[in-house]
């Protein structure tokens, strides 16, 4: 199992804001990640009670988010894993979600986190607009998701629990344009999986964690939980 540095577990983290990048979940990231536990009141965004395979799945969009040196710092997802049950969604953006690792939040890391999760979802989707879904509670995110454009469209309580959130939605390029980008990518063959993703969240082909997911951490979906400010 891939172990974290203990240099980087306290304040002296340079190394960390000095590159991220998204990657694929190795089977050691996935072991990883389900032992991560979150400080209350963010300890609703453990994700111990997900099974390591559903990060493993391609069909469930998610991605490792990694330092210079191939430490796991978090994660990143894209796709309707990010939609909270209760929520006004359509189909003209592309949700997106995602966490770090508990030693790292309250750093000032999130924003860069997510920026980068950002940087790499727009050249591999090409969305119209992301869509991030977060808990009302959690201000920190607010504040980071609203310092990187996104501006709020609605809020809701969850049906499962009646817990309150907000949906942001950053545009990313004209309709038209993402259109072409993505239909010149499906025309070369390029990417796609990913493309298929894309879609697939457009047709409602969604594959939630289900059984995956047990308890009432199940009705914040993993890729919704957005614990990286």
């Amino acid at each position: 199992m891939t172990t974290y540095p203990q240099a980087l577990r306290n304040a002296k983290i340079v190394g960390v804001t000095a590159e991220m990048r998204v990657v694929a979940v190795t089977p050691e990231y996935a072991a990883d990640l389900v032992t991560w536990h979150y400080p209350a009141p963010y300890d609703c965004y453990d994700v111990s009670d997900v099974d390591p395979e559903f990060f493993l799945d391609p069909r469930n969009g998610f991605f490792a988010l990694v330092s210079g040196s191939d430490e796991l710092i978090g994660f990143r997802s894209f796709g309707a894993d990010g939609r909270v049950p209760g929520g006004d969604y359509d189909d003209s953006a592309l949700d997106t979600g995602g966490g770090l690792r508990p030693s790292l939040t309250g750093q000032g890391l999130g924003r860069q986190a997510i920026a980068t999760g950002l940087d790499f979802g727009r050249r591999r989707f090409a969305p119209r607009a992301f869509r991030v879904t977060v808990a009302s509670f959690n201000s920190r995110a607010l504040r980071v998701v609203t310092s990187l454009g996104f501006r709020p469209v609605s809020s809701f309580a969850a049906t499962t629990d009646g817990r309150r959130f907000e949906i942001l939605v950053r545009p990313e390029v004209a309709p038209g344009a993402c259109s072409i980008a993505v239909r010149a990518g499906a025309d070369a063959g390029r990417d796609v999986p990913a493309l298929r993703l894309f879609r697939g969240q457009a047709h409602g082909q969604r594959r939630r964690a289900g059984g995956l997911v047990r308890g009432v951490r199940a009705t914040i979906p993993v890729a919704a939980r957005l614990a990286a400010a």
